[in-house]
């Protein structure tokens, strides 16, 4: 192929002063492309009364409680402990509880959820613009990304650390040349501070990168470098603080090896399990635009048209080691999950600023169309379960006229898979909707025991330990053991025996039952 472009624009900034200057955005058809795509990926935000995520009910659910903790007509401080700790996961919590001084949780929750996607765009566009105009439209690559398996989990603030790290890697580098300048390290370490409230393992491999680029930057300068991280002591002192104050265990790794769930983005797939094959594509794009960038970069050089070295090349070197993280790592370390998956996300962001920019229009043609599509059908794949789902959840809700103020409810799940993936526990959280609407102290409610939530379980109240193996789908559970009256049993979708189905029957009495729900109460 023949280059449509000059010198890289890139190459050219790594020799100068390394402040950029980036021009005015003109509107394009890749702008407009890119517009249409964000909208189309905020309808169904707003379209659908639940938006179907595993954990987002109940993390709506203790933002509601943090801002009724102190109400007098609650009666939260009797079964929950404040716990005002220095942790991250804070952001989608204080986001919901200032949110909800206005609006419904629902509405909170497709407020969060619009920032989300407007912002995933914005410093997607805003990272690559920051390495020349001709890499935004690898914008498209990480499209899909958007739309994924974390943001169907309801994994908030993971999803938002994402954005982050590419606002501050985008930050840092337009401004790469003023380490010593006051005002750009306060702001580098406000942003840091932000990024470790949502997520320690972004927060994490930020800084690590930040070093990275850093040490490459001043020519392997360690005293400069030394002197760059010890100007973010703000930031990582956050990190010592955690690790100190929490012992560090890990356990297991759900992927090691599993080059297959890597290399088709499997991160991709929420509840069509054809989303594989979108993931496979990308997966595949991603490997030509490797090997074609490997390629023209060796011509460049052969032809004297690019530096030796290069910082955008250290770009490379960050996905590699945060791809062998997902190899190496254990997949749960101190209580946090799903540690794995997670790592799969963020080696296909940091190859971007690598990429050539140098394609043909035809190759641009090609390749644009075929992104628009993938990500036209990823996005069908994502949200052709919603109805579905929204008719569930309101079977699910029907009976929370039934519900009290006040009063203990334990949902017991006997389905929560959503989808033919069956990954996404749409039904497993979804009792804290009768938390929402009646105040009631639903028992299971996860982030009680977890230890970096705003929110515990009184420890002798702690229904996971006292009641059973509440969210194993089989029903083997002990209620009689629960230290505090029970006020009302939910089941779903239930079996007609089941071990603790006896007991129920026997103190309870079933007073709404709709489908696969049956509401029992307290005799």
């Amino acid at each position: 192929m023949e280059d449509d472009f000059p010198q890289n624009e890139m190459t050219r900034g790594s020799r100068d002063s390394g402040e950029s200057n980036h021009k005015k955005i003109r509107f394009t058809p890749l702008y407009g492309l890119i517009i249409g795509l964000t909208v189309l990926h905020l309808i169904p935000i707003w379209a659908c009364k639940y938006f179907p995520t595993q954990d987002g009910p109940c993390h709506l659910e203790n933002s509601y409680i943090l801002l009724h903790y102190f109400d007098p007509d609650r009666v939260y401080k009797h079964y929950y402990d404040l716990n005002l700790d220095i942790f991250p996961n804070w952001f989608s919590h204080a986001f919901f509880v200032m949110l909800m001084r206005f609006v419904s949780p629902l509405i909170a929750e497709k407020v969060l959820l619009t920032i989300y996607m407007v912002a995933f765009v914005l410093t997607i566009l805003y990272f690559l613009k920051s390495f020349g105009e001709e890499r935004v439209f690898y914008s498209l690559l990480v499209f899909p990304f958007g739309y994924d398996y974390f943001m169907h989990m309801g994994f908030y603030n993971f999803s938002f650390s994402l954005s982050l790290m590419l606002l501050i890697l985008a930050y840092w580098w337009r401004r790469r040349n003023r380490s010593g300048d006051g005002s750009f390290l306060w702001k580098l370490n406000f942003l840091l501070i932000g990024l470790y409230f949502c997520n320690i393992l972004s927060h994490l491999l930020t800084l690590l990168s930040l070093l990275i680029l850093t040490f490459f930057h001043q020519r392997s300068n360690v005293v400069k470098t030394i002197n760059f991280f010890m100007a973010l002591i703000p930031s990582w002192l956050l990190l010592l603080y955690y690790f100190s104050t929490r012992s560090i265990k890990t356990l297991g790794n759900w992927a090691r090896g599993d080059w297959n769930y890597f290399s088709t983005i499997g991160s991709l797939v929420a509840f069509d399990t054809r989303d594989i094959y979108v993931g496979m594509i990308l997966g595949i794009l991603f490997a030509i635009l490797i090997i074609y960038t490997f390629l023209v970069k060796k011509r460049r050089l052969s032809q004297n048209l690019l530096p030796s070295e290069s910082l955008e090349d250290v770009f490379l070197l960050l996905a590699i080691i945060f791809s062998s993280f997902y190899f190496l790592l254990p997949n749960y370390i101190s209580k946090g999950d799903l540690v794995t998956p997670r790592l799969s996300r963020y080696p296909f962001l940091m190859i971007l600023p690598w990429l050539t920019p140098h394609l043909t229009k035809s190759a641009k043609y090609i390749l644009g169309t075929t992104l628009t599509v993938l990500i036209s059908i990823h996005f069908w794949f994502s949200i052709s379960e919603y109805k579905n789902f929204n008719y569930g959840l309101e079977e699910y809700t029907a009976g929370i006229p039934w519900v009290e103020k006040n009063k203990t409810i334990l949902p017991i799940n006997f389905s929560y898979g959503g989808g033919d993936a069956n990954k996404i526990g749409v039904y497993l959280h979804a009792a804290s909707y009768y938390a929402l609407a009646t105040g009631a102290i639903e028992l299971l409610n996860y982030e009680g025991i977890k230890g970096y939530f705003p929110l515990k379980y009184k420890p002798y109240l702690d229904p996971y330990e006292k009641i059973g193996a509440l969210e194993d789908g089989m029903g083997n559970v002990h209620p009689w053991e629960y230290p505090q009256p029970i006020d009302y049993v939910l089941l779903w979708n239930s079996p007609e025996q089941f071990p603790a189905l006896t007991w129920i029957q026997r103190n309870y009495q079933l007073i709404y039952s709709k489908g696969r729900l049956k509401l029992y109460k307290k005799v």
